[in-house]
Order: structure tokens, then sequence, then C-alpha cells
């Protein structure tokens, strides 16, 4: 007899791992970009357009809202009611 659920347990570790390879390479460019903007702010050589164009950047990025419904949609929450 054939089981009702199947065990990906393996599937979702795997998944866990690149999430987590993901989100940690994700940190590390945005800790780049913090300590980027603050070595342009102790530096008066660069100039105030390149320190601008560093917050212009940091803020796309960093702080930058998205809405509970697009990250869900993204997932693919909505396209499979049944395995959610």
């Amino acid at each position: 007899m054939d089981a009702i659920l199947t065990n990906s347990q393996a599937e979702l570790a795997a998944d866990f791992q690149m999430k987590e390879i993901q989100t940690r390479y994700n940190s590390q460019i945005g800790l780049l970009k913090v300590q980027s903007v603050k070595y342009a702010q102790r530096t008066p050589e660069l100039g105030v357009s390149y320190l601008q164009a560093a917050k212009d950047i940091m803020h796309r990025s960093l702080f930058f809202y998205v809405s509970n419904g697009f990250v869900l949609s993204e997932e693919g929450f909505y396209f499979s009611a049944m395995e959610n």
C-alpha cells in the first residue's frame, strides 16, 4: 500500500539549506552596503553625489516594502491550495 503522505525530509532539508545560504549571502551584501555608506560618510573626498547614490541604493534595496500577499504569491501559496 502506498503512503498517502510522502516523506520529503530530504527535500525540505535541501530547500532549507539553500534558503539559508541565500539569506546569509543577502545579509553579507547588506552589510557591505551599510559599510560602504559609513565609509562614504567618513571620507569627504568621495563627494556628495557618491554619498547620495549610495544612500539611494541602500534605501531601494534594504528598505523596500513588500506586501504579504506578494510574498505568498511569489512562493506559490495561491497556486496549490491543497498542498498548503
